[in-house]
């Protein structure tokens, strides 16, 4: 695709790198008593590097998307490797598509997740956008 995509496909597997490292580090601190876990060393610090990871994935995923619709809107189809390009792109283009979508449903689907809030076994009767009845007895606790 493009050639900062493999700059940033590197740093993307260095960040990998040092948060399966904080991940170790942090599981082994685990093991050590209460009052050793004061020091900045033994502190837990694999939410931040989570954190951190997450954040660098979201640009990542920009990234990709930006080289797609760049690859997309060069439509070479003479030769046998610009279209194997082209024919890639719009397979990545897809999946790109499936994957937000995906992550979109899991956002719709079913409303919020407070066990008890809609009366049970409703969730088959209503459409993806369809109206939920709440269950009277449900009081917020």
């Amino acid at each position: 695709m493009a050639q900062n995509m493999v700059l940033i496909i590197l740093v993307l597997l260095i960040f990998l790198t040092i948060w399966t490292m904080i991940i170790i580090k942090d599981f082994f601190v685990s093991f050590l008593p209460n009052t050793q876990r004061k020091k900045w060393w033994a502190k837990t610090h694999s939410s931040w590097g989570q954190n951190f990871l997450l954040r660098y994935l979201y640009e990542f995923f920009l990234e990709f998307c930006i080289c797609v619709i760049l690859q997309l809107s060069v439509k070479d189809l003479s030769d046998f490797s610009p279209s194997l390009q082209f024919f890639m792109s719009i397979g990545c283009f897809l999946a790109m598509m499936v994957l937000v979508f995906f992550v979109v449903g899991l956002f719709l689907i079913g409303g919020p997740w407070i066990p008890g809030f809609y009366k049970p076994n409703t969730v088959l009767q209503s459409a993806v956008f369809d109206y939920r009845t709440r269950d009277p007895k449900f009081n917020g606790k």
